[in-house]
């Protein structure tokens, strides 16, 4: 269609240059009347606009272009024969459109229109031999040759010789039409066909760039998107054109762009929750630069619990060495220490037998919350109510000392909120925020506990206006065996334990806390739906 286009604004210019001509060949006297050749110009304009302005070159492109190049060798014969027939130089215009057919149709296209051409060519020979086609007009164009008679040297009916200038003329003109032909529609052919391996290849590259899961773009040196394939669009929000610096700032990939001074650059970032891998590339400082990403959130998270997993399986060996190691001497002790009591010892050593007595139990229950990892829960899963599950908390939390004097705030909603889980496992993970709450008090202050459901999620969240955590220690709170407790009030394994059936029921704990005012801990749990 683009070649079709061309080809039609070609031949307007070539008419009005043909107009011209026949006009100033008037004006110097070359010719006696213009309007004949002009007359031939006119029509080559009415079909030309006709075949340009009707929809069948839209539908069939092809057979409109190839019949507009058979008119043209029409209008080009009827140009010749009121113009100089066999005699006028312009016979090698016959080329112009069979080049024409050759370059934009096909090479068979362009022998075709070549066949044709000289076929004109020969009946024009024909018509002047018989005087069935006689030159309407004097020759003008021998006129610019002056007094030289060159007329009677190449008329056959006055000069046998004459036919020696006219078959040159007609194999020199075939040997140009042919040739065209073959030599245009060959090149053109292999521009196709180069073109076509072109088109297959950015095919490729694009269904490519389109399957990533990365996003690539091309940028020009200014920061203009050249392109984006669809990964790299949906994170710019469906824009694949515009500029590095209309993005969003938060990215940080405008200002890494701008101060690129390598080949390359990795950097990672967060971008609205999610952890993303950065690289901007070049070949030469002065090229474009290709900026690749890629959303490593899901990878992380995996790791995250394979590591957890494998800290898990750690554990439970480690459990079982203990159980097996401390376990018996820790029973004997017990059993030593009870019968020692029961022989009515003095108050002194009474005391000192209770309080190796709270040792014992204490060294008791930190193997028991490991060794609670290493046999699975027989548990299943079941649909249970969220705000049944905190009032079980606190009916247990309510007998411990550490909350005689606290206030509980409960912030509930009316509805049930429903979560699939083991209620025992949450129950415990709910039990220990409480007393982590309580000992952040101090046993004095308020706890409020609130149930929300948003987003298919359901958030418990226990906060305190305690004494707060230590910026640094927010990192390591689910560390096994790190605590912010006084030594002896805690081992350090109530919030891996609980981060760790947080886990294992697809949920997570959050954790926010201003050092002086207190602390929230959020238990983040999927929403399940009732029969579950």
């Amino acid at each position: 269609m683009r070649e079709f286009h061309w080809h039609v604004v070609a031949r307007f210019l070539v008419t009005a240059f043909l107009a011209l001509i026949a006009f100033l060949a008037s004006f110097l006297g070359y010719l006696v009347s213009p309007w004949k050749l002009v007359g031939v110009c006119g029509v080559i304009l009415v079909y030309n606009s006709l075949i340009f302005l009707t929809p069948w070159h839209v539908a069939r492109p092809r057979p409109a272009t190839l019949l507009s190049l058979v008119l043209d060798l029409l209008a080009l014969t009827a140009y010749l024969h009121y113009s100089g027939d066999i005699e006028n130089p312009l016979f090698l215009a016959y080329s112009l459109p069979v080049v024409a057919g050759a370059v934009i149709l096909s090479r068979r296209s362009g022998f075709l229109l070549a066949g044709f051409a000289a076929l004109l060519f020969i009946t024009l020979i024909l018509m002047t031999y018989l005087d069935s086609f006689p030159v309407q007009i004097d020759h003008h164009h021998l006129k610019l040759v002056g007094d030289l008679n060159l007329h009677d040297q190449i008329d056959p009916d006055n000069n046998t010789q004459g036919w020696n200038y006219i078959l040159a003329h007609l194999l020199i003109l075939m040997a140009v039409l042919f040739g065209s032909a073959h030599g245009f529609g060959r090149i053109s052919e292999r521009l196709r066909e180069k073109e076509q391996e072109l088109r297959h290849e950015n095919e490729r590259l694009l269904v490519l760039l389109s399957i990533l899961p990365e996003g690539v773009v091309l940028l020009a040196q200014d920061g203009t998107i050249l392109q984006a394939n669809p990964a790299a669009r949906q994170l710019m929000n469906g824009s694949g054109t515009g500029s590095i610096r209309s993005i969003d700032p938060a990215l940080g990939v405008t200002d890494r762009f701008t101060r690129l001074a390598s080949l390359s650059e990795e950097f990672e970032g967060i971008y609205r929750d999610r952890h993303l891998e950065h690289a901007l590339a070049r070949r030469s400082l002065n090229g474009p630069v290709v900026w690749v990403f890629r959303d490593t959130t899901d990878q992380r998270r995996l790791m995250g619990q394979v590591m957890h997993r494998s800290k898990m399986i750690d554990l439970g060996f480690l459990a079982a060495g203990i159980a097996h190691e401390i376990g018996n001497p820790l029973s004997s002790m017990s059993a030593v220490l009870q019968v020692m009591e029961l022989q009515r010892p003095t108050p002194e050593i009474s005391e000192r037998l209770q309080s190796l007595n709270s040792h014992v139990e204490r060294i008791g229950r930190i193997v028991q919350d490991i060794t609670g990892f290493a046999r699975p829960s027989p548990n299943r899963n079941s649909s249970s109510d969220a705000r049944s599950l905190v009032e079980k908390s606190l009916q247990i939390f309510r007998f411990h000392d550490k909350a005689k004097e606290l206030t509980l705030d409960q912030q509930v909603p009316a509805e049930p909120v429903v979560v699939n889980v083991i209620e025992d496992q949450i129950v415990q993970v709910l039990l220990n925020l409480l007393l982590n709450a309580a000992d952040a008090c101090n046993g004095r202050g308020t706890v409020r506990i609130t149930v929300a459901s948003k987003d298919g999620a359901v958030r418990i969240g226990i906060a305190d206006n305690g004494m707060g955590i230590p910026e640094s220690a927010l990192t390591r709170l689910f560390t096994p065996f790190f605590t912010t407790k006084d030594q002896g009030k805690g081992v350090g394994l109530g919030l891996f334990i609980s981060e760790s059936i947080a886990r294992a029921h697809d949920g997570r704990i959050e954790v926010q806390s201003t050092q002086g005012k207190g602390s929230q801990f959020t238990l983040c749990l999927p929403a399940g739906t009732r029969g579950d």
